[in-house]
């Protein structure tokens, strides 16, 4: 089963909590992938406090899809 989550721009209160939680998550799980400019760029557009934080921008949206998997035990 798929669940879709498609949220339009502009994003505010808990739908963009979320959509920037998930980022930084997924940017945390990649970190040791990335160089240092590219870490400090991440930390600075996720940065709440800063000048550059992403949940400024009023273009963001958020699209993501969930699978579940089910399965019956046999009987």
């Amino acid at each position: 089963m798929n669940d879709l989550v498609a949220k339009p721009a502009p994003l505010a209160g808990a739908d963009l909590d979320h959509a920037l939680d998930s980022l930084a998550a997924r940017v945390e799980w990649f970190t040791h992938h990335l160089d240092d400019a590219d870490r400090d760029t991440w930390a600075r557009l996720l940065d709440r406090d800063g000048p550059d934080w992403l949940g400024h921008r009023r273009d963001l949206h958020h699209l993501a899809i969930d699978t579940v998997y089910t399965a019956e035990k046999p009987a």
